[in-house]
């Protein structure tokens, strides 16, 4: 048989019958963070990226596992899944990306032994031949022509790009003081500014902070990556991607992104 035998019916019954640690995987419903826990068969086994060779930690102190393939979407290149494995075991635990806290130092999951026994588990053979191996390892914008940016028409190409004009800083749109998620729901942090096109008033970069990036950092999230869901706004891909954006802090944002209108908070 072949060895993705935690997809199984049984490894699901037995899984059921442990407690459940609510920010843990819940197998009931086969999610954990909002994400399927069985990935999708069009994914693509990817042996380099942002979260290769990181360490995760479980709340049980299962492990400690080390990632050593990520699962992305061939559209965006983006992680979706990590295979982990305890030193020295060629078997892989499928851990969603949603389910990851990433910090700068380390990386940890919500799970107790039983749920992390409970995973998907796939050998090296089982997971190139269930998702096969790519080389691609940049994530890519997609192309998000009919997605509303910000309640605005799309925006032409990135900063510095040929064509591009100068930017400015402003706290003065809707969006500021926003919430902002990732595709899955997972709390990203705050716009805190936009970047517009000072003739147009077009927004090219929203201005994002949150605690993943450390006290006083800002992203620049490019509006082609973004687009608002009733209150708050949604970012294309995981949190753990976004972790791998370059971080400003206030004092850079204007030699960056130009002149503030008005203060920057």
């Amino acid at each position: 048989m072949n060895k993705v035998v935690m997809f199984s019916i049984a490894s699901l019954t037995l899984a059921s019958c442990a407690a459940q640690d609510p920010n843990g995987p819940n197998f009931a419903q086969g999610v954990w963070s909002g994400q399927s826990i069985f990935p999708s068969t069009s994914l693509l086994t990817s042996r380099q990226g942002p979260l290769i060779g990181r360490t995760i930690y479980t709340t049980s102190g299962y492990g400690p596992l080390v990632v050593h393939y990520e699962l992305i979407d061939p559209a965006t290149a983006a992680p979706q899944y990590v295979a982990a494995s305890v030193q020295g075991r060629n078997e892989y635990a499928i851990i969603p990306v949603s389910a990851l806290q990433v910090s700068a130092t380390d990386i940890s999951v919500h799970a107790n032994d039983t749920a992390m026994a409970n995973l998907p588990h796939m050998s090296t053979e089982d997971l190139e031949q269930r998702y096969p191996r790519t080389v691609v390892t940049t994530p890519t914008e997609p192309n998000l022509a009919q997605v509303p940016r910000f309640g605005l028409q799309p925006l032409p190409g990135a900063l510095g790009t040929a064509g591009a004009g100068p930017l400015q800083l402003s706290q003065q749109a809707n969006v500021v003081g926003m919430r902002v998620v990732d595709s899955f729901g997972q709390e990203v942090g705050t716009i805190n500014a936009v970047a517009t096109e000072p003739s147009t008033g077009e927004v090219r970069y929203a201005i994002v902070s949150g605690p993943s990036f450390g006290l006083g950092n800002y992203i620049a999230v490019p509006a082609s990556s973004a687009h608002v869901n009733g209150s708050q706004v949604v970012l294309n891909g995981s949190l753990a991607a976004w972790m791998q954006s370059p971080r400003y802090q206030t004092s850079q944002l204007p030699t960056m992104f130009g002149p503030v209108r008005g203060n920057l908070n």
